[in-house]
Formats: C-alpha cells, structure tokens, sequence
C-alpha cells in the first residue's frame, strides 16, 4: 500500500500528484515568462522605432545641435569665454540664421573680444564642398574670424577624417554617444582659439605657426585613434564580465529556488509515506 501510495505520489496521471503539482507550477511559469518576454520584446521594438525616427527625423538634429551646445558651453566656461546658442537668430546676412553656436573670447585671452562660429549638422547630405560652403556663410554672418563645422558620426563617411583644417576653417567629426570622441571636439575648440590670433588684422604682436597647428592635428588625430582602440578592448572585456555575473547570479538563484521546491515537495512525500506507514 505504501509502495502504491508513494508511486501516485510521482503520476502524472494523478492531478494532486507531486509531478502533476510541479508539472502545473513549471507551466503556469513558463507562460508567464513568455507573456513577460512578448511585452519586452514590444517594447524595445517600440524604442528603436522611436529611436530609428529621431536619428532620420529633424528632432534627432536638434538633439545633436544640443549636445554639442552642452559641451562647447562647458569648456567656454572653463576658458572664461563667453558662449551663446544663435541658431534661432538672425546674423548679419538678410533673414540668415547660419551659424549655431558663437564663442567670444574671454579677456585673458590675447585676442579678447574675437569670435568663434560653430556649426553642427547630423545630416547626410552633407558633402566637404557642402560644409566648407555653409560654414564660409556661418562665418561672415556671424562676423566670426575662425569657423569650426561640427558633422555627426552618423551622418559621416567611412573615410571622413575626424579633425582637419582648411584654412580659417575646422571640421570635425563628432559621436555625441562616444565619450571618447569629445577629444576631437575639444581639440578643435582648442585649435580655433589659436588660429584666432593667426586671422586678427589689428596688429597684435603674436606669431602662430600654422603648420604646428596642422602637425598638432595629425597627432590629436593618432591618440585618439589609440585611446578609442585601447577603450573598445576595456570596454569588450568589462561586457564580459558583466555577463559572467549575470550568469553567474541567475543560476545561483533557479538554484535555490529549485531546491527551496524539491524540500516543500519531499516535505510532502514524508508526510504521506508516514501517515500510510
């Protein structure tokens, strides 16, 4: 009696059996977390719709226009210069508004009072002859000595170099997304406050060598090619790690929990086997 007692204890054909409980118990789980995976996976799909519509979308470009406007503010302040968003002002030019960001140099700076013009565009259209156009309009609009054209990575070729001169002018490639790539973007805030002094007329005694400038360029261009490669190996290794302890912790936890269910249910089995002994 007690061997037939305990062998329905473990039928599945018996629904007040252990396995039949247990059986009831996984599936009821396992539809659960196929309702929660279903509602996850609408829900990133939902994010990179959003998402995929602001990178092709203008409110994507304001939000770059943004970004860059966060961190030229900051250095300014740390340069003590004085910085303004003018992308939704008119400049000099009739009804143009070219020219998103302006920077004035502070008063320790030995060309005080010059300005710098930014122009930031995440926009594909964008060629060379595109930018050095509309940065040359931002310029005299904004009656600025030095222009600097700041392009989205996303909006970048493959082959666009991430910081170079031409002339009175600086373009670079930027991702708002990669910290590591705020080096160029300060490199060439950096590089256009010298270049100020090489553009003035008014006969300040001060001699820049632009082709220090452009050799500094070069060599901005190598550290950060090297910091990002030294970045993405830290970065490879840190992912997984963080994953082997999430492993690590989900298998720690179904463990236990196993286990906490196996004692409730040989709990049970002792209890009959007694009580039919």
């Amino acid at each position: 009696d007690a061997s037939a007692g305990i062998e329905s204890l473990f039928s599945l054909d018996d629904e007040n059996s252990v396995l039949a409980r247990m059986h009831r118990h996984n599936q009821a789980n396992h539809e659960k977390l196929q309702e929660q995976i279903t509602q996850l996976v609408d829900l990133v799909a939902r994010g990179e719709a959003r998402t995929q519509a602001e990178r092709e979308g203008t409110a994507h470009g304001h939000t770059f226009e943004e970004a860059v406007s966060q961190k030229l503010a900051a250095w300014a302040s740390g340069f003590a210069d004085l910085f303004e968003d003018c992308g939704s002002t008119t400049g000099r030019i009739r009804s143009s508004k070219v020219g998103d960001h302006l920077v004035c140099l502070g008063s320790e700076h030995v060309a005080s009072g010059r300005r710098i013009v930014f122009e930031s565009k995440e926009n594909k259209s964008y060629s060379a002859v595109k930018a050095k156009s509309e940065i040359e309009v931002a310029r005299h609009n904004r009656d600025a000595d030095v222009g600097v054209f700041v392009l989205s990575k996303r909006s970048a070729g493959g082959g666009a170099e991430p910081l170079r001169r031409d002339g009175q002018d600086i373009f670079v490639v930027w991702d708002a997304e990669d910290a590591s790539s705020d080096a160029y973007l300060r490199a060439a805030y950096v590089l256009a406050r010298h270049m100020v002094v090489a553009q003035q007329s008014d006969g300040v005694d001060v001699e820049v060598d632009l082709e220090t400038i452009d050799k500094t360029i070069l060599d901005v261009q190598k550290q950060c090619a090297k910091a990002q490669g030294i970045r993405t190996k830290g970065q490879s290794i840190q992912k997984a790690a963080e994953t082997i302890i999430k492993d690590a912790e989900k298998l720690e936890s179904d463990l236990a929990r196993n286990v906490e269910r196996l004692q409730d249910e040989m709990k049970v089995v002792r209890e009959v086997v007694s009580a039919r002994a």
